[in-house]
This record gives C-alpha cells, sequence and structure tokens, in this order.
C-alpha cells in the first residue's frame, strides 16, 4: 500500500494487504541499542514502533524513516525533521497521554505556587478540604481552574494585601512568589494565569515530542487491528490554542504525567 501522513488529524488504516504483516510486527520491540537484532527489546519501546517504522519505510513510495528514540526525541523520525510518537491508547477516551514532564522545572514551581496558595486558602477557610492537594504532579483541569479562581479573589481584597507589609519572612515569601507569578504567566491578566501555565507546559512536551527542532510532527494512536489515527501537530497549532482549548476536558496531569484532550488539534 501507499501511506502518507496528513497535513489534517485524520485516519491513517492499514491495507488488507499489509495487515497480516502489520499485527505481525504489532507487539515486536526494537532491540536495545547496540544489541543484536533478535535480542531482548528495548523496555523502553511501546507496542506499534516496529510496525509503523516497516509501514513508512517500505511501502511503495516509501519515507526516509530512522530510530530516534531517547532522552526527549520522538520515537521517529522521518525524512530527517517530522516526529513521530507512537502510542497505543484506548481511542474512545477523550484524553491523550504525551508523556512525563518532570524536567521542566520552571513551570512545574510556578504551577506549585499556584496551588501552594490554594491550599492554604481553603484549608484555613470554612470550607476545609475534602481531598489531598493538587500538585503540579498531579492535577485536574479543575483543580486549575478552581486554584486560579481563589487566587483572582485574594488579588482583589484588599485586606489580604495588606499582609505584605507584615515583617515575616514566610508571608513576604509567598507574596514574591505570587508576583514572580503574575509577572511571568499572568500579563494577559490574572485570571489566565492557570490557562497560560497549562499551555506553557503543552507547548515544552510537544516541542520535546514530537516536534524537535522542526515545525511539525505526529501522534500516532495505533490499535492492533491496523487502524491509526494521526494527530497532526505544528508550533502553529501550538501558539495559537486558546485558553478553553488548554483547560478543557481530559487535560491532566497524573503521577506526572502529562494528558491533553485529542480533540484541541482537529
Amino acid at each position: 500500500g501507499v501511506y502518507k501522513l496528513p497535513q489534517t488529524t485524520s485516519d491513517l488504516n492499514v491495507a488488507s494487504e499489509d495487515l497480516e504483516t502489520f499485527k505481525k510486527l504489532y507487539g515486536l520491540a526494537p532491540p536495545k541499542k547496540g544489541a543484536e537484532v533478535g535480542s531482548a527489546g528495548s523496555k523502553g519501546s511501546g507496542h506499534g514502533e516496529i510496525a509503523v517504522y516497516w509501514l513508512l519505510k517500505y511501502q511503495k513510495n516509501p519515507y526516509n524513516v530512522t530510530d530516534s528514540r531517547g532522552g526527549s526525541s520522538a520515537d521517529l523520525l522521518v525524512n530527517g525533521k517530522i516526529g513521530v510518537e507512537v502510542k497505543t491508547q484506548k481511542e474512545g477516551n477523550t484524553a491523550r497521554a504525551i508523556g512525563r514532564i518532570g524536567g521542566y522545572t520552571n513551570i512545574l514551581n510556578a504551577m506549585n505556587t499556584l496551588f501552594s496558595i490554594s491550599a492554604l486558602y481553603q484549608e484555613f477557610t470554612e470550607k476545609g478540604r475534602k481531598k489531598v492537594p493538587p500538585t503540579a504532579l498531579g492535577a485536574t483541569v479543575g483543580d486549575f481552574k478552581t486554584a486560579n479562581a481563589i487566587l483572582v479573589e485574594l488579588d482583589k481584597d484588599e485586606s489580604f494585601r495588606q499582609l505584605e507589609s507584615f515583617n515575616i519572612p514566610f508571608i513576604k515569601s509567598m507574596f514574591a512568589q505570587i508576583q514572580k507569578l503574575k509577572t511571568v504567566y499572568g500579563t494577559e491578566g490574572v485570571e489566565l494565569i492557570a490557562a497560560n501555565l497549562l499551555k506553557a507546559l503543552l507547548l515544552a512536551k510537544f516541542t520535546d515530542k514530537p516536534l524537535g527542532s522542526g515545525q511539525e510532527g505526529y501522534i500516532l494512536n495505533i490499535q492492533p487491528s491496523g487502524d491509526i489515527r494521526c494527530t497532526h501537530i505544528t508550533k502553529e497549532k501550538l501558539q495559537n490554542l486558546t485558553s478553553d482549548q488548554v483547560l478543557s476536558a481530559g487535560t491532566a496531569i497524573n503521577q506526572g504525567m502529562l494528558y491533553f484532550n485529542k480533540e484541541i488539534f482537529n
């Protein structure tokens, strides 16, 4: 068959004449770097990477495909500039996992400032807290919205702002962190800090995988049946994401893994 990566988010299905081979390759993992072909596969590889490599590289109109796994690189590199990240997730789910975020220290610290202020407020008001406070490594879109709403409320509270004049190191440090958060992520308004934080995180993560140094890339969600959902990502699409798209259902952080709403790139 002939397989062309689409310029929009759409399906790429395996032709019937290639399906038997695709299914055989689906469960295989490439050998560890430097090891002989046929040896134990790399634990860092998921299902479908060899199958997609074969499909794109050995078709009738082949791409130049290389294995680029390692560090923050995408699984495959097409024509030397297009990153392709291969995933296997349930197609019915709104959320898509893209990867871990522990390396984005500055953004995570800013998120923890937002959640810390929110946690203090909820802990010492009549509302109380009914669950474990969210953190930069575990939070839903709802948590981001709640924390931001509290920050907006406090920012408008004159009595709260007067606390800054107290010569107490803890209080002065807290206000310094709030001001830093507002300076970096609140230039368009305090009410947009949560959206700007998540957008910065999405931009950083997708720039690593799958974009790399290129301008476009793909996340391929593949199934053993041969169904492939291609999410087409560009720097332009990332930069133009609206606050509503960033804060849509499905975007979340769970145990340090970033999830995004698959519909935002449609």
